[in-house]
């Protein structure tokens, strides 16, 4: 089960929400001599039978399908040629609920339960002819999903349902009206109440995939619910993902949008109080299913917008993987190293064995997680096993209490915790990535359906970008390898600076691909979305041309009226959500503008309004900061001989250098929430071969880190690249740019900002970052250049 076992009251919970959300046929009773189906959100198991008693029948087969069905303390029932089929989310009891089956005169009694949660226990009893037989307490959920209890060869017997054995013929109708109403109930609550949503979406998208008929419901439920794991199952601050906005949504094409949902919206509120068919009841249907050709302008660029980030998302996984697969590649060349060459020398220097042992875990398990997210799963898993068995063994070996014991557990808790976060970080990314691909090639979506199915998303409540942990891997590791880097043993210390690369850069992938799942099933709802919308035209049109004057609505067509009404709706809230992110981002504190999908399209809109002025926004984040922002002109960050070694004899030999600017570099010190406008990169005596300009290529990987009052912040977005050209003169012809090192001047020519379009939508970037600095060699010598300085200018806050 997914998340906190929060306790709601229920009946009281559906019964607002079906109000204020105006929820079609939420529920519908269905009693006479051969069945009695109640389909409700909440059923109350005691009320079900006081209906059954006053309806007059006695009906062979009793379904009940809801979310919740509750029992009440005292509550029993005997089955006598009968079946009793509960099938809902959660069933709750306050005492055991006992269900008597009378087996004396036939074998007809059946009892079936279907539930994802239990909370109390249920527990059969088989009245036979030869006496009572008491059966197996149930106190959990079903694993296989139901559980009934029969007989067989003339004895009760209780086994277990598969999904796929759920559904009985005289339900289908039922149970897909169901778990339609269930996905509403989710879509609606989904921003207010996540932990519930969640589990509402497990559900539904374990029994919706088992019905060819439901895969519109299948994938928007699996989407919602890839989406809100990524989104609660990461730290709050730190895999958040920045989207570029499209300054055309937020004006003209959301004003034309809102006015067309509005009207929908009016026209659906009046459609919904006719409770028969009137000819005003079909105009209105007919209205409803209208073409609108200012919600297909808005959605498309809206649509084309999600995809844009989507690609950016993933470009920033892209690029984070080569960081990773860099990293592990060094990791495993000095593994080899150390385990030919270092271990003997730590014997001869006779280092402690158990110091070996834990140096050549910390390097084997860097390998193995790396290897996890990057390379090969299964042998990467292999890898950081063995180490974790190292580290344990030392753990048991040394003495309780003692310094090495603690360090050692505190790394093995730390690094079972990563490779199990690895494990299931890894199937959310590659589930979010086939529901795309199935959504984008929605004519095989069903082919796919099955394999999405089978994907369990259980995080155990892990934080999926793992901050912490990779914090603890990093800080253990420097613990242990303390005392030989300070007695200058050999591969210490390169024991320590692999293991850092890789801590630091799997913690960037993991915060990327969290950041790319959200983006990923942002693009495949509103592309879902459309493509329904589309799909379902004719479907609606035959619906409404079917319908009978003085008859009740048909339930089918009022819940798909209601969910392109939530559609529409949806369709504000995702630009309005997107705008949220980006101000995120802007201010490091959430917006006060907080849209809610219960609200109406009017609500939405002034939100929309109020985001894009963006006074209030702009007051309150101005009035939180500890110090209003200051401008920011030239800081500088160098890379030489100095302070980057290796970094810069790279640049110097292939002309790129590829660094990381830590939150901790002193060129930074006591400030914070930095952002940028402008960076120029200058290289120090570099010789032209050709012509009198350089150029550089600037670039970061699409992780940003930030900080204000020291709190840190991670963000994803698209990776930037930027170019930034130069000419270098030998004489001062007014104002230079720049002064180099051998008395010759720089101007700039091609400038490196952000361009305003993105900054519109609050993005520009930290200087906390990876960064890649390209030229090209074959027209510029490096050989002889002594330093790389970046220069940057924009905005900063005094943070001490």
């Amino acid at each position: 089960m997914y998340g906190s076992t929060q306790s709601y009251e229920w009946r009281r919970l559906y019964e607002e929400l079906e109000r204020e959300g105006r929820v079609p046929c939420a529920s519908a009773t269905e009693i006479d001599a051969n069945h009695a189906v109640f389909r409700a959100m909440y059923l109350d198991l005691s009320e079900v039978r006081t209906a059954l008693r006053s309806s007059g029948f006695d009906p062979p087969l009793v379904m009940l399908i809801a979310d919740v069905v509750n029992v009440p303390a005292g509550t029993s029932w005997r089955l006598r040629d009968m079946v009793l089929w509960i099938q809902a989310r959660r069933v709750q009891s306050d005492e055991r609920l006992k269900v008597t089956l009378d087996f004396r005169d036939n074998h007809g009694a059946r009892f079936v339960l279907f539930c994802d949660e239990l909370a109390g226990s249920v527990q059969g009893e088989a009245v036979t002819a030869s006496g009572d037989i008491a059966l197996p307490v149930i106190e959990a959920a079903p694993p296989a999903g139901g559980v009934w209890i029969k007989c067989g060869g003339g004895n009760p017997v209780q086994s277990s349902l598969d999904r796929s054995m759920g559904v009985a013929p005289q339900s289908v109708d039922y149970l897909h009206q169901a778990l339609r109403t269930e996905f509403l109930v989710a879509a609606l609550i989904y921003d207010t109440h996540p932990q519930l949503a969640l589990r509402q979406l497990t559900w539904l998208k374990n029994w919706s995939g088992h019905h060819p008929d439901l895969l519109d419901v299948f994938l928007r439920s699996s989407s919602l619910l890839t989406l809100l794991t990524a989104q609660m199952h990461a730290e709050s601050d730190g895999a958040i993902f920045v989207p570029y906005l499209s300054r055309q949504v937020y004006t003209e094409l959301a004003k034309a949008f809102v006015a067309q949902a509005e009207q929908y919206e009016a026209d659906y509120q009046a459609l919904g109080t006719q409770k028969v068919v009137t000819d005003n009841f079909v105009q209105l249907a007919e209205t409803l299913l209208a073409n609108k050709i200012h919600e297909t302008r808005f959605t498309t660029r809206l649509l084309a917008q999600a995809k844009t980030n989507f690609e950016n998302a993933t470009a920033a996984v892209t690029a984070a993987q080569h960081q990773l697969e860099k990293a592990q590649r060094v990791a495993g060349d000095l593994q080899i190293d150390f385990e030919q060459v270092g271990v003997p020398e730590w014997k001869q220097k006779k280092i402690l064995e158990t110091t070996i042992t834990l140096g050549t875990a910390i390097i084997t398990f860097g390998v193995g997680i790396a290897g996890m997210l990057v390379g090969d799963p299964a042998a990467g898993a292999a890898a950081a096993g063995s180490a974790i068995k190292g580290v344990q063994a030392v753990e048991a070996a040394a003495r309780a209490g003692s310094e090495l014991a603690d360090l050692a557990k505190s790394l093995a808790d730390c690094m079972d915790q990563l490779e199990k976060i690895a494990e299931v970080l890894q199937k959310v990314y590659v589930l979010s990535m086939e529901i795309v691909a199935a959504v984008e090639s929605f004519h095989d979506a069903e082919n796919r359906a099955d394999k999405l199915r089978k994907t369990n998303l259980d995080t155990d409540g892990a934080d999926l970008t793992a901050i912490y942990q990779w914090q603890i891997y990093r800080q253990n590791t420097e613990a242990m390898l303390a005392g030989p880097i300070q007695e200058g043993i050999g591969y210490a210390k390169n024991l320590a600076l692999a293991v850092d690369a890789v801590a630091i850069y799997g913690q960037g992938l993991a915060t990327a691909q969290v950041a790319a799942v959200a983006a990923g099933q942002q693009y495949a709802s509103v592309s879902l979305q459309k493509k329904l919308a589309e799909q379902e035209q004719q479907q609606l049109e035959k619906y409404v041309r079917s319908l009978v004057e003085g008859q009740a609505p048909m339930p089918a067509l009022m819940q798909r009226l209601y969910r392109r009404y939530l559609d529409m709706k949806s369709s504000l809230f995702t630009a309005l959500q997107g705008y949220r992110a980006s101000y995120f981002y802007w201010a490091l504190a959430p917006s006060v503008v907080r849209p809610r999908i219960l609200d109406d399209v009017g609500q939405l809109a002034a939100g929309l309004t109020d985001l894009t002025n963006i006074t209030m926004d702009s007051a309150t984040a101005l009035e939180r900061f500890f110090r209003p922002p200051q401008i920011l002109s030239d800081k500088r960050f160098i890379i030489d001989d100095r302070t980057a070694p290796e970094i810069f004899a790279e640049f110097k030999k292939t002309g790129t250098a590829c660094f990381t600017i830590p939150l901790e570099t002193d060129e930074f010190a006591d400030f914070g929430r930095v952002r940028l406008t402008r960076v120029r990169v200058w290289i120090e005596n570099a010789a032209l071969r050709h012509g009198t300009s350089v150029r550089v290529q600037i670039g970061t990987q699409g992780g940003y880190l930030d900080r204000d009052r020291e709190k840190t912040y991670q963000f994803t977005s698209k990776p930037l690249n930027r170019i930034f050209e130069y000419r270098v003169s030998p004489k001062k012809i007014g104002s230079p740019d720049w002064t180099f090192d051998n008395s010759t001047y720089g101007y700039v020519a091609v400038d490196g900002a952000v361009d305003r379009e993105v900054s519109y939508g609050y993005f520009e970037p930290t200087p906390f970052a990876a960064w890649n600095v390209t030229i090209n060699p074959s027209r510029v010598d490096l050989s002889n250049a002594t330093a790389i300085t970046m220069q940057f200018s924009g905005s900063i806050i005094h943070d001490a």
